[in-house]
């Protein structure tokens, strides 16, 4: 790959190309941007226009705009009045303050590297206007939804929290208006026991609608209906202040299961505090540790529990997740009867999907309760005072 000068005062020798917006030194906002230039081979413009934003390629539309001034740099090339191009790039994801943007084409000389150039990016959080938003996806969940609104209300503007209600007959997802916004998604429920994955859907519907938040919002949070995303009080006062200050494209949780014991402890009282009534949870390394916020579009496994856009961002030890699943062990279990009751699609049944969520006999399900693969191990540990106060 070579990248090509010309003669200051002459028309550069082709393959040549400039990136025309933002110039050199710019200072810009955490947004998405628009990239603009030319770019132009001996026979006319490039078949291929790459921008790389600190390496990440996006490919640009050429002929974007007429360029008159290039067709009178270069009268014997064929339409280089159409050799403008420009894109469309993302640099939420950008840590520090400087990006570096090239411009690569690809023409009959093969590729080569036409211009390059720094530019200056507001720090995190700079600015008026910063927005964060949730949300989760719900089906009948009378129970634990009430509980995650009860949380999340208090780190965010209810316009910002999203239900994404799946087809719910319950009544759960009825009467809150000015509180959040629910959004109803459907699956077809003729598929469901004869054939695609319930899990897959799950996970292909949330990756798309927090793709579609970070169009209107610089930073999306998806947690579960079970799941509390706490940060670390000592740290932060709150959870909008961890996000504000969120350097890089994502954030990692520290997993933690917490586990109700009811030989020392009551069953849960819902409209109450939660940690309050419970003392101990279990380290979940592999299963709960979790990136579920992004400043860039996210992409999970099934289940939600790997992460594959932000492969470098490790466990932030200030930022819990708090997984609910076992916080009463009769409500688990009735949960887990309900849903091993269900007609499950037979590509979740073949690949062992969710396969927890079907362990309704009582022997068995005791053994999982207090041991199954997902406490990975970990001996219970006391929950901190400091996190059980604001939960």
């Amino acid at each position: 790959m070579t990248r090509t000068k010309g003669n200051a005062g002459e028309a550069p020798a082709l393959p040549a190309g400039r990136i025309d917006f933002p110039p050199e030194g710019e200072s810009i906002p955490r947004t998405p941007l628009i990239v603009a230039g030319w770019a132009l081979g001996a026979d006319g413009p490039p078949s291929d226009v790459v921008v790389l934003v600190d390496g990440r390629p996006t490919r640009a539309r050429v002929g974007a705009a007429p360029r008159d001034d290039l067709a009178a740099a270069y009268p014997g090339v064929a339409g280089a009045n159409a050799a403008g191009w420009d894109a469309i790039v993302d640099v939420r994801g950008v840590a520090g303050s400087e990006l570096t943007v090239a411009l690569l084409a690809r023409t009959a000389e093969g590729w080569a590297e036409l211009d390059r150039r720094k530019l200056r990016i507001d720090p995190p959080g700079a600015g008026e206007g910063r927005r964060r938003a949730v949300f989760t996806i719900s089906r009948n969940e009378s129970t634990f939804l009430p509980m995650w609104l009860r949380y999340y209300r208090r780190h965010f503007e209810p316009a910002d929290i999203y239900v994404l209600d799946n087809d719910s007959s319950d009544g759960s997802t009825e009467g809150l208006r000015g509180s959040c916004n629910v959004v109803p998604v459907h699956r077809d429920e003729s598929a469901e026991g004869g054939g695609a994955s319930l899990l897959v859907w799950l996970e292909g519907t949330v990756e798309d609608f927090q793709a579609f938040l970070l169009r209107s919002y610089d930073a999306v949070l998806f947690a579960e209906v079970d799941e509390l995303i706490v940060p670390d009080p000592r740290t932060y006062p709150d959870l909008g202040a961890y996000i504000d200050r969120l350097e890089g494209p994502a954030a990692c949780c520290t997993g933690y299961n917490v586990v109700h014991y009811p030989d020392e402890e009551p069953p849960l009282r819902y409209n109450e505090p939660i940690l309050r009534q419970r003392r101990y949870w279990h380290l979940s390394p592999r299963w709960y540790s979790k990136r579920v916020l992004g400043r860039i579009r996210l992409s999970w496994s099934v289940g939600f529990h790997e992460e594959y856009n932000a492969p470098g961002v490790q466990p932030d030890p200030g930022l819990f997740l708090i997984h609910l699943h076992r916080v009463d062990y009769e409500y688990c279990l009735a949960r887990h009867r309900a849903s091993a009751g269900r007609e499950w699609p037979e590509d979740d049944l073949r690949f062992n999907l969710s396969w927890h969520q079907r362990i309704a006999e009582p022997a068995e399900f005791r053994d999982w309760f207090f041991g199954g693969e997902d406490l990975e191990g970990t001996p219970r540990q006391e929950i901190p005072e400091r996190i059980r106060e604001v939960v």
